[in-house]
């Protein structure tokens, strides 16, 4: 039996669309999906800048002590000027073994805990940072002699609550001074002597310490001594650096004289490097008595 369509274009059509349908169905109204995307951005290390060793100012000790000299800088984090928990420091002679880790040591190294740097107030991701160090007297010098071609160095290390550290350095280091200066023990006492006594040898002592950061000589000079109207002349007194003969000791004058004691730097406190100046008086015949006094400068001199 046959069927016959009298409208079969029409059944086309109809067909060709329900296809298309389906067909933009299937591509249009696809479900969509969604991915959940991380990272973890790991803490950021604190940097530090401007750091500045005594003000910029070359270092100048103070005799048989020490000289407070303090080091500041910036030290900034991107977590905040907050985020920056604690600071320390290192002061030392540039050329030191180990640079800002080198081993503290009085003559060249300074190593500065947290306890001596103190934070100042946050400025948005800054915080500035000061520490401060005791400096001794026999610190190693750089303005002249073995380390002139060095200058003393800072390094401040900041670091941050997440434990992240950074380092800087001043970028124009100062110079650290020679300090020529001595310390004389106690006085000279010659006794009691009659008129007209000359001694053999030169025999009472002084001790002359160098309380500074160099290799030192020293001038000397002195004045006549008086009792009431009466003077013993300057050039009755004489020195030595041993108990030499009377006649080989060299007599003191009013005028700075030269006397090579050759004393090295020192390198401990209390000094460690002293010498003796040994002297004698002779008392002119017809010497009225009395109790006579005067007095002798002695004056530090790098050698």
């Amino acid at each position: 039996m046959m069927i016959k369509l009298k409208n079969w274009r029409g059944a086309i059509a109809m067909m060709f669309a329900v296809s298309a349908f389906y067909i933009f169905s299937a591509v249009f109204l696809a479900r969509a999906d969604n991915v959940t995307t991380t990272v973890t951005v790991s803490n950021g290390d604190p940097t530090v800048s401007g750091v500045d060793l005594n003000a910029g100012t070359a270092i100048s000790l103070t005799e048989a002590t020490t000289t407070v000299v303090n080091c500041a800088a910036t030290i900034t984090d991107i977590n905040g000027g907050s985020d920056i928990s604690s600071a320390t420091g290192t002061v030392y002679r540039s050329g030191v073994s180990g640079g800002g880790s080198c081993t503290a040591g009085n003559e060249n190294c300074y190593q500065i805990a947290t306890s001596s740097c103190s934070l100042g107030t946050v400025s948005g991701n800054d915080r500035p940072a000061t520490c401060t160090v005791n400096v001794w007297f026999y610190a190693d010098p750089t303005d002249a002699g073995a380390y002139s071609a060095q200058t003393w160095q800072c390094q401040i290390t900041g670091k941050d609550a997440s434990s992240g550290v950074g380092s800087g350095t001043d970028s124009t280091p100062p110079e650290l001074n020679g300090l020529s200066a001595l310390d004389v023990s106690a006085s000279i006492a010659y006794g009691s002597l009659a008129a007209s006594t000359t001694p053999a040898n030169v025999t009472v002592t002084t001790t002359v310490t160098s309380t500074g950061n160099v290799s030192i000589d020293t001038y000397l000079a002195g004045a006549n001594m008086t009792s009431g109207g009466n003077t013993i002349g300057v050039g009755n007194e004489r020195y030595a650096t041993s108990s030499a003969a009377w006649a080989s000791a060299v007599a003191l004058t009013a005028s700075n004289v030269l006397l090579d004691l050759n004393m090295v730097k020192p390198s401990a406190n209390p000094s460690n490097s002293a010498s003796s100046v040994y002297w004698g008086i002779s008392i002119p015949s017809g010497q009225v008595s009395g109790a006579y006094s005067g007095a002798v400068t002695s004056t530090a001199v790098a050698s």
